[in-house]
């Protein structure tokens, strides 16, 4: 079965668009609203059988809780940063209050500040990318959502 752009259409349904849209809506009230990607590919994917291109909604969960998993080193570094910048929002509601090299010497800007284009990338590597999703989001916004959408909060 060729699913074609079926699951593209889905992943900006149903996560991309309401979390974008969300923090858009909140970071107008709550200055320390935070948006990140998720996109370190390590061993906990291929331990728990998954075999896509990218990573899945939901793995960096294995990042930050206690889980029976033999990570490799690189894995725990990941790990280690992950539970780092948590750590850190709950102590000072700053993911990365100063840069250091423990946590690859990045900057974390809250998304009321962040220019529009840009987003934090978690990766072996963190820092800020340009935003891989914001040509589909406009795209979907003004062609699928503005012309068929019953609402802002309708994505259907």
């Amino acid at each position: 079965m060729n699913l074609g752009l079926w699951p593209q259409f889905f992943n900006i349904d149903l996560f991309f668009r309401p979390i974008h849209r969300f923090v858009s809506d909140v970071k107008k009230y709550v200055p320390n609203t935070y948006l990140y990607q998720f996109s370190y590919k390590g061993d906990v994917e291929k331990i728990l059988g998954f075999n896509f291109s990218g990573v899945v909604h939901g793995e960096d969960v294995a990042y930050l809780f206690k889980v029976n998993l033999p990570f490799s080193k690189k894995d725990l570094n990941v790990r280690n940063k992950m539970v780092k910048m948590w750590s850190n929002f709950c102590k000072y509601s700053k993911p990365i209050p100063l840069p250091t090299s423990s946590l690859d010497s990045a900057l974390w800007l809250p998304a009321s500040i962040t220019p529009g284009p840009l987003l934090f990338n978690i990766d072996y590597k963190s820092g800020f990318i340009l935003n891989p999703y914001l040509k589909k989001l406009k795209f979907f916004d003004n062609q699928i959502y503005k012309r068929y959408g019953q609402g802002v909060y309708d994505t259907y």
